[in-house]
């Protein structure tokens, strides 16, 4: 396999940014409304002024063109909040424009320490945009360039199968809450499938108990095996408990209720699985598009879900060094104190995808990974809860990503294991 490289296809790219440096002809704060959009200005001669753009595609795109014209292509900044997508892909389709992304929370006490009666006015919100930008500029940090189209669309197909596989479960659930009431042997005909295509087929001929025990043991056998049961025992297992079973429900109107709602719920799954199956296509033809797909495909555990979203985001963070990503990806313990009291917790602004992301990857690497076990076991010996272990041992990737990234090399867990052993690290011992 080639070792990583940075290159112009959109795969770790160098992002290294010194925006200290930059004259900025002005600086803009502009708040996004669902009818309209308020804007504080102030230019490089001190010039402060303000005004309204109404919502529409056209309207902001002309005055963002005459903005290029006013200062001739100038560097502008603008602060803008997290939240207003649309906004920003607008404004980055200028190349003088540069963007500071606040997040809500930010704008949101700095308003309600400037206006304690708590009066919500659009015009004030992008006048404390533009207030940021003015003094405290040194703290925030620019967006970095627009990533590739393909790792743009590669995230968007991550993204949405990973709200349908949400959704997926979310209906499963409701599936299990009506089962219990009308049919709840269906969880040991079952166990824990019931997103897979051969519940639907079960319910759908056999929607209840009462309807199942009158048909004949053969055919519910030949079912099993036509839909790729092979365990005899296991088949003779579950027409034993079809036989043995008793209805905890008998009324046919309430029956009828809740095999309606069960149907319903089912063709959402099937709905579900489809479209997840179409995505889980196009995300393995995407993600081989790009140059370094093997060195994420060969993380351990990453496999052919996981895999893409740590490709998309590594090369959407703005930083590569491992400092950055673990304050990116809200990895990073944050520690308080107040008064005598010190505490400390995870990095509560992160981008949830991505840290969900690195959180999942680190799950499945303790299956993978002989190190990763190991660390994570030795995190739960010292009292650490599973997800604060998890949170940890992503914690500990990022370095070790980090580093295939500066060296320009892949992973390899045996030589991670040797330089363990070779830095007597604590780690090492049981390996």
């Amino acid at each position: 396999m080639n070792a990583i490289h940075n290159s112009q296809s959109g795969n770790l790219r160098d992002k290294t940014l010194d925006h200290d440096s930059t004259q900025y002809a002005a600086l803009i704060g502009i708040d996004w409304g669902d009818k309209e959009h308020a804007f504080h200005l102030k230019s490089n001669d001190g010039t402060f002024e303000s005004g309204t753009l109404r919502h529409s595609s056209e309207t902001l795109f002309q005055w963002l063109s005459k903005l290029e014209e006013r200062f001739d292509s100038r560097p502008v900044a603008f602060a803008i909040e997290a939240q207003s997508p649309p906004l920003l892909a607008a404004i980055r389709q200028f190349s003088w424009a540069v963007v500071f992304q606040i997040h809500p929370i930010t704008s949101k006490r700095l308003r309600t320490a400037f206006t304690p009666s708590g009066a919500k006015d659009d015009l004030p919100d992008a006048k404390v945009l533009l207030d940021l930008l003015i003094s405290h500029r040194d703290k925030l940090r620019p967006l970095p360039e627009p990533v590739s189209p393909k790792t743009r669309i590669l995230d968007g197909i991550c993204r949405e199968r990973r709200e349908l596989v949400d959704q997926r479960t979310k209906w499963c659930l409701q599936t299990r809450a009506a089962l219990k009431a009308y049919f709840p042997q269906a969880f040991e005909l079952f166990s824990d499938e019931l997103f897979r295509p051969i519940v639907s087929k079960f319910l759908a001929r056999w929607p209840d108990l009462i309807s199942l025990k009158t048909e004949k043991t053969s055919t519910i056998k030949r079912f099993y095996t036509s839909n790729g049961y092979r365990n005899v025992a296991l088949i003779d297992q579950r027409l034993e408990i079809i036989k043995t079973s008793i209805a905890i429900e008998i009324d046919p109107s309430r029956i009828s209720e809740y095999t309606r709602k069960v149907k319903h719920i089912l063709e959402r799954i099937e709905l579900a699985n489809r479209q997840i199956k179409e995505l889980d296509l196009q995300m393995s033809t995407v993600f081989k598009e790009h140059e370094n797909w093997q060195f994420f495909r060969e993380l351990p555990g990453a496999g052919p879900s996981l895999a893409p979203r740590l490709l998309c985001a590594i090369n959407m963070a703005p930083e590569n060094n491992a400092q950055g990503m673990q304050k990116y990806f809200g990895t990073a313990p944050v520690k308080e104190k107040s008064g005598s009291r010190v505490w400390t917790h995870r990095r509560w602004n992160a981008p949830r995808f991505f840290h969900q992301t690195w959180v999942e990857w680190a799950g499945l690497s303790v299956q993978h990974s002989r190190w990763a076990k190991e660390f994570y076991e030795q995190a739960k010996a010292r009292g650490k809860g599973r997800y604060t272990a998890l949170r940890a041992l992503a914690f500990k990737w990022m370095r070790v990503i980090a580093r295939c990234i500066e060296t320009k090399t892949d992973y390899n867990e045996e030589l991670y294991i040797q330089s363990l052993k070779k830095r007597r690290s604590p780690l090492a011992q049981r390996l």
